[in-house]
C-alpha cells in the first residue's frame, strides 16, 4: 500500500506535490492538537514538571532525575529523546505563563519570567546569547542573539505581535542550523490563544514519538 503511495507521488506535478504536503501537514496537525489536549488533560506535562522539581530540591543542578537533560553528543536515538523532553516542559511553562498573564506584553516580560519558571524546573537556561557565525570566510561575533536556549540544546524565540509572518518561522530555522540544534519552539505571545501562537521548529529531527507538543510544525 505504502510502496503504491509513493509510486503515484512521484508521478505528481511538482505543484501538486507541495499541495499534498501541505494537506498531510494540516492532517498531522489536527491530530496533535488532540494529542496535546489529551496530555494536558491526563498531566503528562505536569508529570514531567514534577520530575524536574524533585531534582531540584537536593540540587544546585539537576540530579539523576534530570541527567537525561543534559546535551548530549551526537544522533543518538537517546539524545533526540532528550530533545522532546525538553520541548515538553518548555511547552509546559510556556502554556502555564500565557494563561496567566495572557496575551499582548511586551516581549521582555515574557522572556523574564518563562527564564525563571525554566529555572523552577531545574533547567539551565541563557537569555539573549550572542552567537558568533562565519559566512564566506567572514566571522561575525554577534551573528544574531538568541532568545532563550536552554540546556544548550534547545532554542527558543518568542514574539509578541499580532500576527506570526512566514519570515520568523524561516528566521529560526536559520539559527538552528547555525547553532546546529535538531529542534526550537517559535512562541508569539501577540496570539489569542496558546495554540494559535506556538509553531515547533524542526531542523533535520524526524523523531517525534515522545513529543508532547505537536501543533504547527515547521521545516524545511
Amino acid at each position: 500500500m505504502v510502496q503504491e503511495i509513493e509510486k503515484a507521488i512521484q508521478q505528481l506535478p511538482r505543484e501538486e506535490v507541495f499541495r499534498l504536503r501541505e494537506v498531510i501537514q494540516h492532517r498531522f496537525d489536527d491530530e496533535w492538537d488532540r494529542q496535546f489536549a489529551d496530555d494536558a488533560q491526563s498531566c503528562l506535562l505536569d508529570g514531567l514538571a514534577e520530575a524536574a522539581l524533585a531534582g531540584r530540591k537536593y540540587s544546585s543542578y539537576p540530579s539523576d532525575n534530570l541527567r537525561h537533560f543534559a546535551p548530549s553528543r551526537g544522533n543518538s536515538s537517546s539524545s533526540l529523546h532528550n530533545v522532546e523532553e525538553l520541548s515538553s516542559l518548555v511547552v509546559d511553562c510556556a502554556y502555564k505563563l500565557h494563561v496567566e498573564a495572557g496575551p499582548g506584553l511586551l516581549e521582555t516580560v515574557y522572556e523574564v519570567v518563562l527564564t525563571e519558571m525554566l529555572k523552577e524546573r531545574g533547567l539551565r537556561v541563557r537569555r539573549q546569547v550572542q552567537v558568533p557565525i562565519e559566512l564566506l570566510g567572514l566571522k561575525f561575533d554577534e551573528g544574531f542573539r538568541a532568545d532563550l536556549i536552554v540546556e544548550d540544546s534547545f532554542l527558543i524565540e518568542l514574539k509578541s505581535v499580532e500576527n506570526l509572518l512566514p519570515v520568523h518561522s524561516k528566521q529560526v530555522l536559520t539559527y538552528l542550523r547555525l547553532l546546529k540544534m535538531p529542534l526550537g519552539l517559535l512562541i508569539n505571545y501577540g496570539a489569542g490563544t496558546f495554540k494559535e501562537g506556538v509553531k515547533r521548529i524542526v531542523n533535520r529531527h524526524d523523531d517525534t514519538s515522545a513529543s508532547k507538543l505537536r501543533i504547527n510544525s515547521n521545516s524545511d
